[in-house]
């Protein structure tokens, strides 16, 4: 497989686990509208303001989350 090909693939891999953690409780009122930028082996991700204040146990998932990828040498960062 190209690096191209498998640098997507992580990509693909990375959004689809993001999403299964914000929809946990398959609600649709708690998705919220999200930014999200790329750059090489990286994902920022910008939440609404207050966001984590309310959801504190989706914090401390994306954290997990975050330390899970840097085993694969990605930066998973959320502001």
């Amino acid at each position: 497989m190209s690096e191209q090909c498998n640098r997507s693939l992580v990509y693909l891999t990375v959004l689809l686990r993001l999403g299964i953690l914000l929809h946990r409780d398959r609600s649709i009122d708690t998705i919220p509208q999200l930014r999200l930028k790329a750059a090489d082996q990286q994902l920022i991700v910008s939440f609404p303001d207050g966001y984590f204040k309310k959801h504190p146990l989706t914090l401390t998932d994306l954290e997990i989350e975050a330390d899970f990828l840097k085993s694969i040498d990605f930066e998973l960062l959320f502001i």
